[in-house]
C-alpha cells in the first residue's frame, strides 16, 4: 500500500507562500541589475523604492501563515479576480480616455511597454497592494475597520510623498486611490485591488494612449 502523506492546510498555505517568495525574489532581483538597462528614466530612487518593496512583502510572507483564517482569502480568488477585472478595467480606463475625461498627454514609447507591463504588475502594483492592503490594512483592522481605511490610505498617500515631489494635491489624490483599493481588496479581493492598480498606473503612463 503506498504511503500518502496528508499535507495540512497551515502548511500547504506555508509552501505557498515560499514559492510566492522565491518567485518574487527572481523578478526583483531582475529589476535591480536591469533597471538602468531596460527604462531610461532609471535612477537610485528607484532602486531604494524596489528595496523596500522587497523588504515590506518579506516581512508580510514571514508572518502571513500566522494570520487568523478571518483576514485570509483563498489565493485562487486573487487569482481569478485578477484575471476577470483586468481587462474591465483597461477596458474602463480606454473608454474613459476616448472620452477625454482622462487627458494622458504622451504615448509609452513601444520598447518600454513589455518591461513596463512586468515592472509595473509584478514589482509596484502587487508590492504596494500586499504592503498597503494587507499588512498594515489588516493590523489596523484589528482595531476598528475605519481605522484600517484611513490608516493605510493615509500611509500609502505619504508614501508617494517624494515621487509627487511635495505635491499636495497628489499626495492627497494618492489618498483616495488608497480608499479605493482598500475597499476593492476588503469588499472583493486582493487580485481585483492589484489589477486596478495596475491599470490605473500603466494607464497614466501612457500605455493606452493610442493616438
Amino acid at each position: 500500500m503506498p504511503d500518502y502523506k496528508i499535507i495540512s492546510p497551515e502548511r500547504k498555505r506555508k509552501h505557498q507562500y515560499v514559492a510566492f517568495g522565491l518567485v518574487y525574489a527572481i523578478i526583483v532581483f531582475y529589476f535591480l541589475l536591469n533597471g538602468a538597462a531596460l527604462f531610461d528614466y532609471w535612477d537610485a530612487s528607484w532602486t531604494y523604492s524596489i528595496l523596500f518593496y522587497m523588504g515590506g512583502v518579506a516581512l508580510f510572507l514571514a508572518v502571513a501563515e500566522k494570520l487568523p483564517d478571518d483576514m485570509r482569502k483563498p489565493a485562487v480568488q486573487s487569482i481569478y479576480g485578477f484575471l476577470i477585472a483586468t481587462p474591465l478595467f483597461m477596458l474602463g480606463f480606454i473608454a474613459l480616455q476616448q472620452a477625454g475625461i482622462l487627458v494622458v498627454r504622451y504615448p509609452m514609447p513601444v520598447y518600454l511597454i513589455l518591461p513596463t507591463f512586468a515592472y509595473q504588475l509584478c514589482i509596484v502594483a502587487s508590492s504596494e497592494e500586499i504592503i498597503f492592503r494587507v499588512a498594515i490594512f489588516r493590523s489596523l483592522y484589528r482595531i476598528r475597520w475605519y481605522f484600517a481605511y484611513i490608516g493605510s490610505s493615509l500611509v500609502f498617500g505619504f508614501f508617494h510623498w517624494a515621487a509627487y515631489q511635495g505635491d499636495v494635491n497628489s499626495v492627497f489624490f494618492a489618498v483616495m486611490m488608497g480608499l479605493v483599493f482598500a475597499y476593492l481588496a476588503d469588499q472583493i479581493n486582493l487580485g481585483v485591488a492589484i489589477s486596478a492598480h495596475f491599470i490605473w498606473n500603466a494607464g497614466v503612463m501612457g500605455m493606452f494612449n493610442f493616438n
